[in-house]
């Protein structure tokens, strides 16, 4: 076994356990991204929550602001 294929399972079972279905593939779709753009981590573990967060419609607008 790899270090990516280790990963990739990481990967997998921590979206499990987070119940998030579709981390794994915001990961996988956008890490050629970030690598070619120099995206810090932060950056790139931003862009991945934020597609799952905005996917599983978890975002609420209101007019409370």
């Amino acid at each position: 076994m790899n270090i990516a294929t280790d990963t990739h399972k990481e990967l997998a079972h921590l979206a499990r356990a987070l119940k998030a279905p579709r981390l794994l593939a915001a990961a996988q779709r956008l890490a050629p991204i970030a690598r070619e753009s120099n995206w810090s981590h932060e950056e790139y573990l931003a862009a991945v929550l934020s597609q799952e967060v905005y996917a599983s419609g978890s975002i609420r607008f209101t007019d409370s602001y």
